[in-house]
C-alpha cells in the first residue's frame, strides 16, 4: 500500500486510536489537522501519540465482515413461476378488497337510506351479497396462491445439496 491508501473500515496509518476524554488532555493541548485526510487530531497526554476524533457522520469505523450462506439456484422456469403466483396473489387480494369495500358500502347504504322499491332493493341486495362471497372466495383463493409459493420456495430448498 502506498502511504495515502487506507484499507476500508481502517483508520490512517498515524492515527491510532479515539480521544478517550478531554480530562486526558492537558491544558496547552493543541489541534493539529492532518493534511492528508483533512481531519482534526490532538495529541494524547498519556500515550503521547496522535488520536482522532471520531467521524460527526457515522460515529465508527467500517470494518467490513464475512459469513458463509448457503446458495440455492433457480432455473428461470422456476423464477418466472414465483414471480406470476406473487401477481396472481397480489391480483386475488385487490380484487378480494375492492369486493369487500363494495359490499361494506352497499350494507352501509342499505341500513341508512329510506326503503326503496322491491325490485331496485332485491337488484341491489343481489350484488351486495355476490360481492361478499366474492370477497371471501378471492382471499381464500389468494392465501392458497401465496401457500403455493411457500411450497415451491421450499421445494427448491429440498431438492438443494450442500457441502458439509
Amino acid at each position: 500500500m502506498g502511504g495515502s491508501e487506507t484499507p476500508v473500515g481502517e483508520p490512517p496509518g498515524n492515527v491510532t486510536a479515539a480521544i478517550a476524554g478531554s480530562a486526558q488532555l492537558s491544558a496547552d493541548a493543541v489541534v493539529v489537522v492532518d493534511e492528508g485526510s483533512g481531519r482534526k487530531q490532538q495529541p494524547d497526554a498519556t500515550a503521547g501519540t496522535a488520536t482522532q476524533r471520531r467521524s460527526r457522520r457515522a460515529g465508527l469505523y467500517r470494518r467490513p465482515g464475512r459469513r458463509d450462506m448457503k446458495e440455492y439456484p433457480i432455473t428461470l422456469n422456476e423464477l418466472m413461476s414465483l414471480g406470476g403466483l406473487s401477481l396472481l396473489a397480489t391480483f386475488a387480494f385487490s380484487v378480494a378488497g375492492f369486493c369487500g369495500t363494495t359490499w361494506w358500502q352497499l350494507s352501509q347504504e342499505f341500513a341508512f337510506s329510506p326503503p326503496h322499491d322491491a325490485a331496485t332493493a332485491g337488484y341491489w341486495h343481489g350484488i351486495m351479497q355476490g360481492s361478499g362471497i366474492a370477497a371471501i372466495a378471492l382471499a381464500i383463493i389468494g392465501l392458497a396462491i401465496v401457500a403455493l409459493g411457500g411450497a415451491t420456495v421450499f421445494n427448491i430448498w429440498n431438492e438443494t445439496e450442500h457441502e458439509s
